[in-house]
């Protein structure tokens, strides 16, 4: 009993320490997404500010946090106490599909959190969280075949002893993939005028008249970017979205562990490994715009079809 209460405090410890953690990771990944675009700003702390309005926000109204959130966060959470346990041994009450189905059923919760989204959002986040179940199962089954365990913390493709081979890096491509199309409004470190989405924005800017404009919201005086606010369609620092802001993060990193564990067992410490894959995901996230095969629909697609040629190849 002793032996158990002492997994379970470590594992909650890491965990929390995660959670900690996971605005940083964010906020660095933003960055670097700026300084690959060529664009001034400063957003490394932008999600612990965003954290702070939203208590704010919560603060004054904290009914409004509904019941979708929590579930999200706590499906999230649940999820980083299955990654692998850094402190001590970890609890072994779920194996990859576990995972897979608390981040499923979070991204569902998510989609019902955020009544701020507009129609096209939401029928979109409706269809990528559809699409990222399959596309997760065949993440876990390339694993498996290759490793022969469905449990985290022997699903690690190992340079030696030929672990790490063609099927390997198609399948660590394809869970990059993954990542970008899942996690889109959490790389995003520009945010748009509260209550508008992309295309008011670009329709009221084709319509208005050739004068110079005041800054928006989204930049100070001196022209600078201001930090991130939250996704680009999501209303600005709405009561009630805190939880989905920290969850947002959370996922973030609970993805990006999974991959530098599993997918990047590159010799050195953890947080090494952890820093180079976000500094990937900015360095791609920053041409998203610009090339329609990162889009969220297309990526998946792609990344099924890796995923297939990965097992294919084993």
């Amino acid at each position: 009993m002793t032996q158990f209460l002492l997994q379970t405090a470590l594992v909650l410890a890491q965990v929390l320490l995660l959670v900690c953690l996971a605005p940083l990771v964010a906020g660095f990944a933003n960055q670097l997404t700026l300084i690959w675009r060529e664009q001034s700003g400063w957003v490394l702390g932008s999600w612990y500010q965003k954290l702070r309005l939203d208590a704010r926000a919560w603060a004054a109204g904290p009914d409004s946090c509904s019941w979708c959130a929590r579930w999200y966060l706590m499906a999230v959470f649940l999820a980083a106490t299955l990654l692998f346990n850094f402190l001590g041994q970890g609890l072994s009450y779920g194996d990859a599909f576990t995972l897979v189905l608390f981040l499923v059923l979070g991204r569902l919760a998510r989609w019902l959190s955020v009544p701020a989204l507009t129609a096209g959002g939401r029928s979109r986040e409706l269809c990528w969280t559809g699409l990222s179940l399959p596309v997760w199962l065949l993440a876990v089954m390339a694993a498996v075949a290759k490793t022969g365990s469905t449990m985290p913390a022997n699903m690690i493709f190992k340079f030696e002893g030929g672990y790490f081979n063609l099927s390997a890096l198609l399948a660590a491509i394809a869970f990059f993939g993954l990542i970008l199309a899942l996690n889109g409004p959490v790389l995003e470190p520009l945010r748009l005028e509260p209550g508008k989405t992309k295309a008011a924005k670009v329709a009221s800017d084709k319509n208005a008249p050739a004068v110079e404009a005041a800054p928006s919201p989204a930049q100070s005086a001196t022209g600078e970017l201001k930090p991130v606010q939250g996704p680009a369609e999501v209303a600005e620092s709405a009561p009630g979205n805190l939880l989905v802001t920290l969850a947002d993060s959370l996922q973030l990193l609970v993805y990006l562990l999974f991959f530098v564990e599993v997918y990047l067992p590159l010799p050195g410490f953890l947080i090494l490994r952890l820093i180079l894959a976000a500094g990937i995901l900015g360095g791609v996230a920053a041409y998203r715009g610009r090339c329609r095969a990162l889009k969220p629909a297309s990526l998946l697609v792609d990344v099924a079809v890796l995923f297939l040629a990965a097992l294919m190849a084993q």
